[in-house]
């Protein structure tokens, strides 16, 4: 699930 563009997660901010 680390598929963001910006660095970080798109789909799970809990695990950010």
């Amino acid at each position: 699930f680390k598929l963001s563009s910006s660095g970080g997660f798109w789909k799970l901010p809990q695990l950010k």
